[in-house]
C-alpha cells in the first residue's frame, strides 16, 4: 500500500485515537475511512480536553493538555493519510508499478505556465482541489499537480536517508552509550520507535525527546532538493512554490476547515 507516512507512523497515531487494545495492521488502515476516524476523534477530544481538567492537579491538566495535543496531532496525520490515499486510488494508472526512482523530466507534463500564455494565467494549481488546511511542502507540491505521488514517496525516501539517526543524536550528545543504543532497538516491540522507548524507559522526558526529534528534522535535507536535483522543476520555482505554500497556510491556520 503507497502511503505517505511510514506503518508505524500511522499505526502510532492510530494507537492514540483507537487506543493500545486495538490492533493496528495493514488491513486496518485499509479499511480506515474518514467516518470512522472522525467518529474516534471526536471521543477522545471529549475525553482529554483540558477544559473538562481545569479543577484538577496541574500535574494532570499537564497530562491531559498532551494527550489532547496528540489526538489532534493524530487525527491530523490519518487525515493527510486519506486524502493522499484518495488521490493515489483516483491516479491508479499513473503511479501503477511504483518504484522508488526519480522520473525524469521528459516524462513529466508541464504543470505551470507563465502568465499570459494561452495555456494558463500562472496558477499552478487549481483552489478547489487543494485541501483547506495547513500543509507540509511535499502535500502541497502533491495536491498541487506539481509532481506526482510516485516522485513524492521517492523524494520522502530520499529525505529520511538523510535524516540522522535518533539513537546516534542521543549517543553524540552523551545521553547514552553505543552499547545501550543496540540494547534499546534490539527490545523494540512492533511498530515502536526508539523515541517512544526513551520515554517508556524513562531515560528521556518530552522535552528531551522533542529536543532531539528537532535536532533530527534539521539534519534532513529539505524536501524540495530533491525535485531540484531530479530536474523537475527549478530553484525559482520552488522559490515561488514555497511562496505560495506559505500564503496557503497562512489562511487556513486562520480559517481552519471546520
Amino acid at each position: 500500500m503507497l502511503q505517505m507516512y511510514h506503518f508505524d507512523d500511522l499505526q502510532r497515531a492510530c494507537q492514540i485515537l483507537f487506543g493500545q487494545d486495538q490492533i493496528i495492521d495493514q488491513q486496518f488502515l485499509l479499511n480506515l475511512d474518514n467516518s470512522h476516524l472522525k467518529q474516534a476523534y471526536r471521543k477522545k477530544a471529549l475525553a482529554t480536553h483540558p477544559d473538562r481538567f481545569a479543577d484538577q492537579a496541574k500535574a494532570i491538566q499537564a497530562l491531559q493538555a498532551t494527550q489532547f495535543r496528540e489526538a489532534n496531532e493524530a487525527y491530523q496525520k490519518l487525515t493527510r493519510h486519506l486524502a493522499l490515499r484518495s488521490g493515489a486510488n483516483r491516479n491508479h494508472g499513473i503511479f501503477a508499478g511504483f518504484a522508488v526512482r526519480p522520473t525524469k523530466r521528459a516524462a513529466r507534463e508541464p504543470v505551470w505556465t507563465p502568465p499570459g500564455t494561452k495555456h494558463g494565467n500562472g496558477r499552478i494549481y487549481e483552489p478547489n482541489k487543494v485541501p483547506r488546511w495547513p500543509l507540509r511542502t511535499g502535500e502541497y507540491l502533491y495536491f498541487s499537480g506539481v509532481v506526482n505521488w510516485k516522485a513524492l514517496i521517492s523524494a520522502l525516501v530520499w529525505q529520511r536517508q538523510q535524516r540522522e539517526a535518533l539513537g546516534e543524536i542521543a549517543r553524540r550528545w552523551g545521553w547514552l552509550s553505543e552499547a545501550e543504543v543496540f540494547s534499546l532497538l534490539a527490545e523494540r516491540k512492533r511498530g515502536e520507535r526508539l523515541g517512544d522507548i526513551l520515554i517508556r524507559r524513562g531515560l528521556v522526558n518530552s522535552f528531551q525527546l522533542n529536543m532531539l526529534l528537532r535536532h533530527q528534522e534539521k539534519s534532513q535535507k529539505q524536501l524540495g532538493r530533491y525535485f531540484i536535483e531530479q530536474n523537475l522543476f527549478s530553484e525559482p520555482e520552488l522559490i515561488r512554490y514555497l511562496e505560495d505554500l506559505k500564503r496557503h497556510n497562512l489562511k487556513w491556520d486562520q480559517n481552519p476547515t471546520p
